[in-house]
């Protein structure tokens, strides 16, 4: 959850756009925090909003008391530093900010999803670039990006759209046919990964097996599955596996006149080989790396790549807090977007569940150089929960999904309607079970649906027929017992996914909304049979 605009407007202008903890002007590099977390009680309102630079942010999110080392935020100095800070600017006390306060570039970091949108970055080919890329930095990490970029796993990791084989088993008319060709699963619709499934007709990922190799367990890369039926129709076997995702650091000049760029102040790891490593953003061994000057001209930036994370095995987190969307093609589009969100402890994809491999930067500010002054820009660390991201997606799709919410106000996933709905007429019905509050069409992917009817009980919902497009939502409130009859049709640009990269799409985008249902306020108390207005959850 999060504040309520009216009451972030208000925490940004009583700071005046400060840091409550450090008192630096800030500008836009500041976030409104809960003092109190979400999880643990606090309230979205004004007494427990505090404004903060992304350091003491970070700071202040990682409040542990039981922390053997250092000193703590705690919500109840928060409070105090908020109140003689907003005392402060009340009484006009603070003094306007110079130059040197302001700093005169913008810098973000970016997470990139997808091998063939990363490669287009580091070799600076903009045709399909949302945001423009004047410069890409040498260095290490990017030399890692390559190797992994030139690795052959290409389903899970999305590097090849074509068809092959080696991650996509012989299909089965059914699950029980499968399973007694496949003893090893033991009945089960999964199976830990063994050194087998690093063979010829296994999984063939150098950057995997020197992940293996340096001591990271295999239930940790991955698992076996099976897909039983469902798009494609048959039963077939895949590998779930963690795929790489890429980060850079973006710093780009504002200013009417240039800059050069210095040096960077990060810590960094610089070990050779793969070296798996649990994610941390750390703060000990910070170096100053001279880099060769780099003028960056009125609106030029600099790309500097950061690290290579390994995602979460069983999902592929596309949440964002804002984005924007383009077709690439008319099978392909690309979202690019920024992910803020307050309490990501208690997200899916949260910073525990990703791994590092090779160099990385975690850079914490750069040098700065004009004609008349040297500047040194902090920089907050990167965080693949508060971050820009980009990645690309198939026009896959197959049908609108129904969920349900019981009165506790917990969401169930229920499954899809109009299965047989592709570009024809068809119809679905269901009883709603016991303890449902409320049910939700949904259209997760990317496709169009079309509702003529919805009845419930025999009452129609809709006085016209209504479009979905991904992420538009109807709800309705129900009673337990209650007969519900959809009809109606979807279309979309791939009918159904013709390789595992096309079902993983798919199974991406529903885990995805899956997850942003866990913090969702639409709970309703007063059940009555009645449509809402259609609504956009994305």
């Amino acid at each position: 959850m999060s504040f309520p605009n009216s009451i972030r407007l208000q925490a940004l202008v009583d700071a005046a756009r400060h840091c409550c903890a450090c008192r630096r002007y800030k500008g836009v590099g500041v976030e409104v925090h809960h003092i109190v977390p979400v999880s643990e009680g606090g309230a979205d309102s004004s007494d427990n909003a505090i404004t903060l630079c992304f350091d003491c942010h970070a700071a202040a999110g990682h409040y542990n008391p039981r922390h053997p080392r250092g000193t703590k935020f705690r919500p109840e100095e928060l409070k105090k530093h908020r109140d003689l800070w907003h005392a402060i600017v009340a009484n006009g006390s603070v003094p306007t900010p110079t130059a040197k306060d302001v700093p005169e570039c913008h810098v973000r970091h970016l997470l990139s999803l997808d091998n063939d949108a990363t490669s287009e970055l580091i070799n600076l080919d903009h045709e399909h670039l949302p945001f423009g890329a004047s410069f890409i930095q040498d260095n290490e990490v990017l030399k890692f990006m390559r190797r992994v970029l030139a690795d052959d796993l290409p389903f899970t990791w999305q590097t090849s759209e074509h068809f092959t084989g080696h991650y996509w088993s012989s299909q089965y008319k059914n699950l029980s046919e499968f399973h007694a060709a496949n003893s090893d699963f033991g009945g089960s619709t999964k199976r830990q990964l063994i050194e087998a499934d690093f063979g010829p007709e296994g999984i063939r990922s150098e950057i995997l097996l020197a992940c293996y190799e340096e001591g990271m367990a295999l239930p940790e890369i991955g698992a076996a599955e099976i897909d039983d039926g469902g798009c494609g129709g048959g039963t077939l076997m895949y590998f779930s596996l963690r795929r790489p995702l890429y980060t850079f650091c973006d710093i780009r000049n504002m200013s009417d006149n240039p800059i050069r760029v210095t040096a960077l102040m990060a810590n960094r790891f610089s070990k050779s080989g793969v070296c798996p490593r649990r994610f941390a953003s750390y703060d000990s061994n910070l170096e100053v790396i001279s880099v060769s000057p780099i003028l960056l001209q009125p609106q030029e930036n600099l790309i500097v790549p950061t690290s290579v994370l390994l995602s979460p095995i069983y999902i592929d987190d596309l949440r964002m807090d804002w984005s924007t969307y383009e077709s690439i093609s008319d099978e392909r589009g690309q979202s690019f977007g920024l992910r803020m969100s307050d309490t990501p402890e208690n997200l899916d994809g949260g910073r525990s569940d990703y791994y590092q491999i090779g160099p990385s930067l975690d850079i914490r500010g750069f040098e700065l150089a004009s004609a008349s002054t040297s500047t040194i820009v902090d920089v907050h660390g990167f965080d693949p929960n508060q971050c820009y991201l980009w990645h690309r997606a198939w026009h896959v799709g197959s049908c609108p999904h129904v969920y349900f919410q019981e009165e506790n106000g917990n969401w169930h996933y229920w499954g899809d309607v109009l299965g047989n709905g592709w570009q024809r007429f068809t119809s679905d019905q269901f009883v709603v079970p016991e303890n449902v509050l409320l049910i939700r069409i949904v259209e997760v992917e990317y496709e169009t649906t079309t509702l003529h009817s919805v009845r419930i009980d025999r009452v129609e919902q809709l006085k016209e027929p209504i479009r979905l497009n991904r992420g538009d939502y109807l709800d309705f409130f129900v009673q337990a017992g209650d007969q519900v009859h959809v009809q109606g049709l979807y279309d979309c640009a791939i009918s159904r996914p013709k390789c595992p990269l096309h079902l993983r799409q798919k199974r991406s985008l529903l885990a995805s909304y899956a997850g942003s249902l866990v913090d969702s306020d639409d709970f309703h108390s007063s059940p009555k049979p009645l449509a809402r207005s259609l609504k956009t959850a994305f």
